[in-house]
């Protein structure tokens, strides 16, 4: 299936608009004939759709689409949260990033699913089973730019602080989480991820430590906290402020965390 914008979409496009011109042109010779008036309007309709580019092509890419290999690689590991909590049931890691075909314009994903799980159920466990397994992936994978994980919100500031001191590495790890269920009206989660995803990918999110991006915000996990437990804006480094926005057009840093962290960290976990 052609991608939006590249020239096999553009030529597949124009095939299209010729099959509508055709029947339209049809149409006008058929249409005294009233035993062809129903199939004609249903193949009018049908060729006015397919013939509308934006709606034809997106429709495409929330199928299928495929990253373009001069993009950095960027893995999401999921743990279940509200970002993956439909009303009735959590989703994978690798559902997620499937329903968000924007996020192939940033990166070339990955998906690995390492729990499924509410937040109120994260605890030093799998603060260490996170933080050794992107231990382990970072040492195995020179070439892999960031790590987004999805988490609950409850926990994900505590989750964050722990890798913060126990990841051993300068690259980037975003956490992010959502406040409202998957698949409701106005779903925070959905641009949440693509946000981290974003950041994770961008040369200046190295060496600043683990971070939390939501509502379009980034923070520090040294310095983030959960402030409240329904509005969008909840994660706040209070007196500090945030590091950076993640706007329309750009990544912005405004400043960076000099306290010891992550490959700087003394922490070690590997004989734990």
């Amino acid at each position: 299936l052609p991608e939006p914008g590249s020239a096999t979409s553009e030529i597949h496009c124009t095939f299209l608009d010729c099959i509508h011109s055709k029947i339209l042109k049809d149409a006008s010779s058929l249409s005294a004939n009233q035993s062809f008036l129903p199939p004609l309007l249903c193949l009018i309709s049908f060729s006015s759709i397919i013939s509308n580019r934006r709606y034809f092509t997106n429709r495409m890419c929330s199928l299928t689409f495929t990253w373009s290999r001069d993009l950095p690689r960027v893995l999401v590991l999921s743990t279940g949260g509200t970002i993956a909590h439909l009303p009735d049931r959590y989703i994978s890691g690798e559902q997620l990033v499937r329903e968000i075909p924007q996020l192939a314009e940033h990166a070339q994903l990955e998906a690995e699913e390492v729990v499924r799980i509410p937040s109120s159920e994260v605890g030093p466990q799998l603060w260490l089973k996170l933080a050794n397994r992107v231990n382990e992936i970072y040492a195995q994978n020179a070439d892999l730019e960031g790590i987004v994980i999805t988490h609950g919100t409850n926990t994900v500031a505590e989750t964050a602080y722990f890798l913060n001191l126990t990841v051993k590495d300068s690259r980037p790890v975003v956490f992010t989480a959502a406040q409202r269920l998957h698949g409701t009206l106005s779903a925070d989660g959905p641009h949440n991820l693509l946000d981290a995803v974003r950041v994770a990918a961008h040369p200046s999110a190295r060496r600043r430590g683990v971070l939390v991006v939501a509502n379009g915000e980034i923070n520090a996990a040294r310095d983030v906290t959960k402030t409240i437990t329904y509005r969008l804006e909840t994660y706040k480094s209070r007196d500090i402020g945030s590091l950076g926005y993640v706007d329309r057009d750009q990544v912005v840093f405004y400043r960076s965390v000099d306290s010891k962290h992550t490959y700087r960290s003394e922490f070690k976990i590997s004989s734990v």
